[in-house]
C-alpha cells in the first residue's frame, strides 16, 4: 500500500512537472494507476456498512487511485470512437458509455443509447417512445449552450431504434412516478425536467456530481445490539469527501445553470396548435424539420403563450395529436452566451483520457467517497486545489 501511495504521488508530481500547473496540453495521454472505485450514486449502505461498529471510526485517509482504460485520441473531422468504461475502470469513477464524433473543426457529437423501461412493466413501448422524445427535446433545448472553452460546440442525441454501425451499449433506465429520488438509472416521471435530464445524461459521459450531499447518510442503529443495522441520519451525510463545484454548475445547481444560460423569464415558450387543411401540410409533418417553428402552408395555427415555473417545463419540438392535428412548441428564449458546461466538463467529454483532464480526474475521484468520521472507508488523498474553495478544478486550472 505504501509503495502504491508513493507511486501515485510521484506520478502526479511528474504529470504536473511535465504539463505545467495551469492548463494541460491537449490530446496527450494521461497514465493513471489501478482503481479503488465504487459505482456512481451507490446505495449508501453498500459503502457505509463496511464499518461494523461505531468504534471502528478513525481519521485514516485512503490514497487516491485512478484507472485509465480510455486512451487519448485526437479525432479528425468525420472520425468517431466509442468512449466506454465501467465505473470500476473509469478515470472519473462513473461509467462512460457514449459514441463521440468530431463533426467539424470545432463541433462534436455525442450519441447515447438509452432504453426507458416502466418500473411496473406496463406500456413499455409507449414509455420508451415518450421519454426518447422528451430527452431529445431537452437536448435540443440545451444545444445552444453546450459550448467548450474555446468556442467548441457539443451536440447530444439519442441513437434511433434502427440505427446501425458503431454504437455504445444500451443503457436501461427505469421510469416511475412517485416520491423517490431519481438518478441516471431511475427517472422520476413527475419531477424530471430538462435541467435534470441533461444532468443525468452527463453522468453517462463520465461527469460526477458536484453538490454537497445532504440527504443521504447512515449510522448504526443504537437499538440493535448486533451492530449490523443502519438507520438514516442526514447529519452524517455520505460522500462528504466530494469536491464541490460552483452552485450554477449543471452538475451541482441544475436550475441555476439553466437560468444562467437562458434567463429566468417565465414567458419564454410559445405553442402553435396546427390543424392541417391540405395534403401538403400533412406531408410536412410526416418527416418534420426539427427547426420548424410555424404551421406549414395549408394549415391553420393558433399561437398560445405558455407560462412555466422553470425554463425546463416546456421543451421545444413537434407533438402529433392526430392525423391532422399537431402542436409545435417554440423556444423563444434569449441565450446569454453562458455555457452549460464548465471547461473541464467539455474537455473530459470531447477529449477523454487526455492529460488536460488530469485535475478533473483527480478531484472527481472523491465524488462518491465517505470519510471514516461519517462511517465510510475514508477520503482519498487529492490535490489541495480540489477543496480550496475556488472550483478551479472544473475549469482545468490548478492554481488560484
Amino acid at each position: 500500500m505504501q509503495n502504491t501511495k508513493l507511486f501515485s504521488i510521484a506520478l502526479i508530481a511528474l504529470a504536473f512537472t511535465h504539463f505545467g500547473f495551469a492548463r494541460h496540453k491537449k490530446n496527450t495521454p494521461v497514465v493513471l494507476p489501478p482503481p479503488t472505485i465504487e459505482q456512481h450514486c451507490p446505495p449508501p449502505h453498500e459503502e457505509l456498512a463496511q464499518a461494523q461498529t461505531a468504534n471502528t471510526i478513525s481519521t485514516a485517509i485512503a490514497p487516491v487511485s485512478l484507472a485509465q482504460p480510455i486512451q487519448c485520441e485526437d479525432l479528425q473531422e468525420g472520425q468517431s470512437r466509442l468512449v466506454q468504461a465501467k465505473d470500476t475502470e473509469s478515470p472519473t469513477t462513473v461509467h462512460h458509455m457514449y459514441k463521440l464524433t468530431r463533426t467539424g473543426a470545432t463541433d462534436y457529437e455525442v450519441v447515447l443509447n438509452l432504453n426507458f423501461k416502466p418500473a411496473n412493466g406496463s406500456n413499455a413501448e409507449m414509455i420508451n417512445k415518450e421519454f426518447h422524445e422528451k430527452a431529445t427535446r431537452c437536448y435540443q433545448a440545451a444545444d445552444r449552450a453546450l459550448l467548450g472553452p474555446s468556442g467548441e460546440h457539443l451536440h447530444i442525441r439519442l441513437a434511433t431504434p434502427n440505427e446501425e454501425g458503431l454504437l455504445p451499449p444500451v443503457h436501461d433506465i427505469n421510469v416511475a412516478d412517485g416520491r423517490f429520488r431519481g438518478d441516471s438509472d431511475d427517472y422520476n416521471s413527475s419531477t424530471f425536467d430538462c435541467p435534470t435530464i441533461l444532468h443525468e445524461s452527463l453522468h453517462l459521459m463520465g461527469l460526477v456530481d458536484e453538490y454537497k450531499e445532504t440527504k443521504i447518510g447512515l449510522v448504526l442503529d443504537p437499538k440493535d445490539p448486533s451492530g449490523k443495522s443502519w438507520v438514516s441520519d442526514t447529519k452524517l451525510n455520505a460522500w462528504d469527501c466530494r469536491a464541490i463545484g460552483d452552485n450554477d454548475s449543471i452538475m451541482s445547481g441544475m436550475e441555476k445553470a439553466w437560468s444562467k444560460s437562458f434567463g429566468e423569464s417565465r414567458m419564454t415558450f410559445f405553442q402553435v396548435d396546427c390543424t392541417c387543411r391540405s395534403p401538403k401540410c400533412k406531408k410536412a409533418f410526416m418527416h418534420p424539420d426539427p427547426n420548424l417553428r410555424d404551421c406549414p402552408a395549408g394549415g391553420q395555427d393558433s399561437p398560445v403563450a405558455l407560462s412555466a415555473e422553470t425554463n425546463g417545463s416546456f421543451e421545444p419540438g413537434i407533438k402529433v395529436l392526430g392525423p391532422d392535428h399537431f402542436v409545435i412548441t417554440k423556444d423563444m428564449r434569449s441565450f446569454s452566451g453562458a455555457s452549460l458546461l464548465k471547461p473541464a466538463h467539455f474537455n473530459s467529454i470531447a477529449h477523454p483520457g487526455c492529460a488536460e483532464n488530469l485535475p478533473y480526474y483527480q478531484c472527481a475521484a472523491s465524488a462518491y467517497k465517505t470519510s471514516k468520521e461519517h462511517n465510510g472507508e475514508g477520503c482519498p488523498v487529492t490535490p489541495s486545489f480540489c477543496h480550496d474553495g475556488t472550483t478551479n478544478w472544473t475549469k482545468g486550472i490548478t492554481t488560484r
